[in-house]
């Protein structure tokens, strides 16, 4: 496919989007999302706690989606959840359940976005994953994390560049988090198309490993963009960020939730040009 017809899907996408008021299913999503979070958060916990890992772990991979302070609401969330691992058999199935509306209703959405209609057992079966697939996700970026924070040390420690190089030596650490949140978030978006958009004779589609990486760019610059416009907004008004938790964490599921049911409309697109 040559480059004008890629950006012509682009802006046939763009134009859906906006013409269909995709932003309406952002908004739902987004309000599922914060009251899902609780749910979700007892029943990993629950989950994890019969393995040997840290759940402090859990948290902190969950941080990773999130800007700065849009993701205090999930640190409160996750503080309530801990308390209540504890909740008997019947507790922890309509802890499940409620978790998993996110995931059904973020299936729906995309099912929209792509004119697509699948059998009733495919939908609840995947539903019914959708919480062990969460947390193998997290195992993954676990891995990866650990693995890159492994090769920058190596880098800082034994790797020293020329004197008539040193100009392109850059800030380590800065580019490890950037780094990082690129490839959780091109993970993340991967996880979410694969389980929904992936085609039983193509397993691994190369529109939906393009759109995953494109958008994991788009989502790493502006969670950076988040942190810096709520430093300036607090500075300017230090009673703001009292009150901005719940505001910017539900603008920064808006903003994401539209990112990817548009990447999910380009991935429509270019199936049907292929």
């Amino acid at each position: 496919m040559n480059y004008k017809r890629r950006f012509k899907i682009l802006w046939m996408a763009l134009r859906d989007f906006l013409s269909d008021n995709y932003l309406y299913h952002s908004a739902a999503l987004s309000y599922v999302s914060l009251m899902s979070f609780f749910s979700i958060f007892i029943v990993v916990f629950v989950m994890v706690s019969y393995i040997p890992f840290d759940l402090t772990r859990v948290t902190d991979l969950f941080a990773r989606l999130f800007p700065e302070h849009s993701f205090d609401y999930v640190a409160l969330t996750e503080k309530l959840a801990r308390g209540r691992t504890t909740i008997g058999l019947l507790g922890f199935v309509l802890a499940y359940y409620f978790a998993t509306n996110l995931f059904r209703q973020l299936n729906r959405a995309i099912l929209f976005v792509v004119e697509r209609r699948q059998p009733v057992s495919r939908y609840w079966y995947r539903h019914l994953v959708s919480i062990p697939a969460l947390l193998i996700l997290l195992f993954i970026i676990y891995v990866v994390s650990l693995s890159i924070n492994w090769i920058f040390s190596v880098i800082a420690d034994y790797v020293s560049l020329p004197g008539w190089l040193r100009f392109l030596s850059v800030d380590i650490g800065r580019f490890y988090t950037y780094l990082i949140d690129f490839l959780v978030f091109s993970v993340f978006l991967f996880f979410i198309y694969f389980m929904y958009l992936a085609h039983k004779d193509n397993l691994l589609p190369e529109n939906i490993i393009i759109i995953s990486l494109l958008e994991g760019f788009v989502l790493t610059f502006l969670k950076h963009g988040f942190a810096m416009i709520y430093k300036w907004l607090v500075k300017g008004n230090p009673l703001f960020g009292t009150f901005a938790t719940v505001l910017f964490f539900l603008l920064w599921m808006y903003l994401m939730y539209g990112i990817i049911l548009y990447g999910a409309r380009v991935i429509y697109y270019s199936e049907k040009e292929e």
